[in-house]
């Protein structure tokens, strides 16, 4: 508990979860980032790599915090790809 309570971590998960839960966050971000730049084929290319694996650890992932991120981040995701490239 002690520990659970330094990690910032108090709900009963562990920093694994934390740190998947970060990792699936970051996505969307990184789609935009090469949104920015303007070339959708690379967005494209990006996107289906990670949407697959998204999709994927919503199905193996049995923390609720964590398959909470992990539908935000695709939602995100989705959203991020479709936008405008250059934006």
């Amino acid at each position: 508990m002690l520990l659970r309570r330094l990690l910032g971590n108090e709900n009963g998960g562990t920093c694994h979860d934390d740190l998947r839960a970060c990792a699936v966050a970051v996505i969307p971000g990184l789609i935009d980032s090469v949104n920015a730049t303007g070339d959708k084929a690379k967005v494209s290319a990006m996107f289906n790599f990670t949407i697959q694996r998204l999709f994927q650890a919503l199905s193996e992932e049995q923390e609720m915090d964590v398959v909470k991120t992990i539908a935000q981040s695709i939602k995100e995701t989705i959203l991020a790809a479709c936008r405008p490239a250059g934006k």
